[in-house]
């Protein structure tokens, strides 16, 4: 059962992150009502580079660039990803065993099923390719995809931040891409931000890369992944942030809360310690970022090495909160943990297998708080 539901980041091959079933228009999941929304499996993808330019002002439309690096299983003249409330402006297609640009002779996008497919000049055989898109996106207000949010300052002003909520459809938002649970692939990013902002994402930033410097920003280059993942995990957040760190995790959040961040800081480390005790498997990435957004949707979203929280699931002042507000926050940091192994490291083929991913979470957050301070628990 949980073989015909999970995709694992660990056993996948890069060449090929869908199981073999699923090659030539099979689906990787049982029959089921809207099947039809299923990406077509001739492309399947590998590697990301993704290079964003935030624009928290005006008309909050941000510009992309994607590279993505594909896989061409079957003969195909058709290549089909996925798009949402974008602007394409450029398309290139490259043929990577021949070093040979592919011509694009028909873009259409489909809105029902968010397709954007291309239609090449002629069939290209088995291989590997790359697509270059070049697009406009827009920072809307919903809590969905790249989204805007704010707070106001200690001078009354407003504060704009950037941050992102993919689950379940909603990464093609923020960039083209293959935007299905089972379709994994390596993500490469880079962010430019404007003075006064600094950008985090789920790998640490990578300090020897240069930039030429384009338009004067500074750009924070990511260090890629080291195993294929989920599009709906990636996550990235731009903001004028302060960290309260511990070990390797570290606490954002509005300037001037660091005494509200310190119980979170505190048990973080410790509930990844008994996670890797209890199932065997260290956490997989360098870091763990986490951050308290002024707007989102849900209680907390378990992107891989940044997860996003409601500022009132993680922030806590000892001698005014209550000790059942310690206790959820503990809870839900526990629960989003357990994500990091059931539902990241291993994941669901299809969206509607994510039930699986929350229960294990749910069991979790019990389990593994009270492994870390038994009296949360005690009336």
């Amino acid at each position: 059962m949980l073989d015909r539901c999970f995709s694992s980041s660990l056993q996948l091959p890069l060449q090929s992150p869908i199981p073999e079933s699923r090659i030539g228009l099979t689906p990787a999941v049982e029959p089921f009502a809207g099947v039809e929304y299923l990406l077509p499996t001739n492309v399947v993808p590998q590697k990301y580079v993704l290079r964003l330019k935030p624009n928290l002002s005006g008309d909050f439309a941000f510009s992309g660039e994607m590279t993505m690096t594909v896989q061409v299983t079957t003969a195909t003249n058709t290549i089909t990803f996925h798009t949402s409330d974008m602007n394409v402006a450029s398309v290139t297609v490259t043929n990577i065993d021949t070093n040979s640009v592919v011509q694009v002779t028909n873009q259409v996008y489909l809105e029902t099923y968010d397709f954007y497919t291309l239609t090449l000049e002629s069939v290209v055989a088995v291989g590997n390719y790359e697509i270059y898109v070049a697009y406009t996106g827009y920072h809307k207000d919903d809590m969905r995809g790249f989204y805007r949010s704010s707070y106001v300052n200690s001078n009354n002003e407003k504060v704009w931040l950037a941050s992102t909520h993919f689950e379940p459809v909603r990464a093609r938002r923020a960039f083209p891409c293959f935007d299905e649970p089972a379709l994994k692939a390596r993500f490469q990013i880079s962010i430019a931000v404007p003075e006064g902002l600094h950008a985090i994402a789920n790998m640490p930033r990578n300090t020897s890369a240069i930039d030429d410097g384009e338009d004067g920003l500074d750009w924070y280059h990511f260090e890629e992944t080291p195993m294929p993942m989920s599009t709906y995990l990636v996550a990235f957040v731009v903001s004028d942030f302060e960290k309260t760190s511990e070990d390797s995790v570290s606490i954002w959040h509005r300037p001037g809360l660091q005494s509200q961040a310190l119980y979170s800081a505190s048990i973080s480390p410790k509930i990844i310690d008994k996670l890797e005790e209890f199932t065997g498997v260290s956490y997989h990435l360098p870091k763990m970022d986490e951050v308290a957004v002024p707007d989102f949707s849900a209680g907390a979203m378990e992107n891989w090495g940044l997860v996003t929280y409601r500022e009132r699931a993680l922030l806590f002042e000892e001698g005014v909160s209550t000790s059942s507000y310690k206790q959820s926050i503990a809870t839900v940091i526990a629960h989003e943990f357990g994500h990091q192994w059931f539902g990241d490291l291993v994941g669901p083929r299809w969206w509607s297998y994510l039930w699986l991913n929350e229960g294990f979470a749910t069991y979790f957050e019990f389990f593994a708080t009270a492994l870390v301070n038994k009296t949360l628990y005690i009336k």
